[in-house]
């Protein structure tokens, strides 16, 4: 089984599938980063009638997966998914640094310098 993340364009999973295909691995299934969280997290081996909506967030260092889950006798649909591969935890911690530069600048008059 391969991981795609969820913002992946088809031609994205045909090249993903064609180099998985070119390094020799059996591919069985792919499936989206939020799928397999949902996996992983067990949510497919809950209570046969006991049908719930899912939210799967993953903020990674680089990019977003966000999807919408339903799970209801031991099977996980999708019922809805995108991401963002230009947003993750390193613009947050860019904009804190933005942040705490500017407030030491306010409060002592002088900048900070990163190193």
């Amino acid at each position: 089984v391969v991981t795609v993340p969820a913002y992946f364009s088809p031609r994205q999973r045909a090249l993903t599938k064609e180099s998985c295909y070119k390094a020799g691995l059996n591919v069985l299934q792919f499936i989206t980063e939020p799928a397999a969280a949902a996996v992983a997290y067990g949510l497919h081996l809950q209570h046969e009638n006991d049908k719930r909506n899912c939210l799967i967030f993953d903020l990674g260092g680089g990019t977003l997966d966000v999807a919408v889950l339903e799970r209801h006798t031991n099977e996980i649909k999708i019922k809805a998914i995108d991401g963002d591969s230009f947003l993750g935890g390193g613009d947050f911690d860019n904009a804190m640094i933005d942040h705490c530069m500017e407030a030491f600048k306010r409060e002592h008059g002088t900048d900070l310098m990163i190193v």
